[in-house]
């Protein structure tokens, strides 16, 4: 009789310990995600806007220290404390109990961009995408013929539209068209539209689900221009957010194919793969020692050889490096750029 007393002590005793962590488990899921994150960042989120969209005069303008906790490895590490460049949150918008998103701005003298990132209920960072830059809202115009007044107009718009809590769909349309000043007639060139459908996961990843083009006409005076397709194709993959298994192969591949925008292909590199996330691309390129990574080399050198702020980046990574063969590794590698060979000389 006592052995059966101490069993049934022990499986109430049991019983109670797991409803009181079920219990403790529910209540940080039951706490206002919103709320957590506000108190990270010491501001009230209800007073932050909830829709994706275009900078704006209603965005937060965030002070050296926000920027420093918010924007590291979600915008290239040169603009995290750059003060010519001015950061903002725009947005913020709760996918679950678990899982908010967030909508980042940065703003500078020649350069525009919109980020989004995603954070669990403990404000961690989960995953990160490049929205696009002066792309999101842009214009321009040049005139074709000064004597009857014909312009030719260029403009990009974007657009985010919700189609569930967690799933949105961003649409980009780039329009050409002329216009005369002294009619409302438009004569359409070109019509791009591309429609890209994004989930976001329960572990707060963000999942590219379908990608829809549609064009058409020509774009008046890029008939002939090499870089074009080059940049559209190059512009998808920096879109592509950081938790893409493949990114940095899709950068490669595209290495291969391309010739007059390699220096384009250098600056998205450097910007979307090495300083968005450094540590991580200097492991991969260790890991890939073996296999031809030339054009991701050759792409850091490029920026080390110009930059001074690149030289201090890659060194500093490099010193700070564990595991004795991988620094030995870039050391080396740094020894031959300092000399003035390139990546990927032996």
């Amino acid at each position: 009789m006592a052995t059966l007393s101490k069993i049934l002590v022990l499986c109430v005793g049991f019983a109670l310990s797991c409803n009181l962590w079920a219990q403790s488990q529910g209540q940080v899921y039951q706490r206002d995600i919103m709320q957590d994150y506000g108190e990270y960042i010491g501001i009230n989120a209800d007073s932050i806007p909830h829709e994706i969209d275009k900078l704006s005069d209603h965005d937060l303008l965030l002070d050296l220290n926000l920027r420093k906790k918010l924007l590291t490895n979600i915008i290239p590490e040169q603009y995290v404390a750059d003060s010519n460049y001015s950061a903002y949150l725009c947005a913020i918008r709760k996918i679950s109990n678990s899982i908010i998103m967030v909508q980042y701005g940065l703003a500078g003298f020649d350069y525009e961009a919109l980020f989004l990132a995603t954070y669990s209920y403990d404000s961690i960072l989960k995953d990160s995408m490049f929205l696009g830059g002066d792309s999101w809202d842009f214009g321009d115009a040049e005139i074709i013929d000064s004597d009857k007044g014909i312009e030719r107009i260029y403009n990009t718009t974007t657009k985010c539209d919700f189609l569930s809590h967690n799933s949105f769909l961003i649409t980009l349309t780039t329009r050409q068209f002329e216009k005369e000043s002294t009619s409302e007639k438009e004569t359409e060139l070109y019509l791009f539209t591309e429609s890209t459908q994004y989930r976001v996961s329960e572990d707060g990843l963000f999942e590219v689900i379908s990608t829809k083009v549609k064009e058409k006409g020509s774009f008046a005076g890029w008939e002939d221009d090499p870089l074009f397709y080059d940049i559209v194709e190059l512009d998808r993959i920096d879109k592509l957010p950081q938790s893409t298994p493949n990114r940095y192969y899709l950068y490669g591949k595209l290495g291969e194919e391309v010739s007059e925008a390699e220096e384009l292909l250098f600056d998205s590199i450097y910007d979307f793969a090495y300083a968005v996330s450094p540590d991580r691309f200097l492991n991969w390129i260790y890991n890939n020692r073996e296999k031809d990574v030339t054009i991701f080399l050759n792409a850091l050198y490029d920026k080390y050889e110009k930059f001074e702020w690149a030289k201090d980046s890659i060194r500093r990574r490099v010193l700070l490096m564990d595991d004795s063969d991988k620094k030995s590794y870039f050391l080396n590698l740094l020894e031959r750029w300092d000399k003035g060979g390139n990546g990927d000389e032996e």
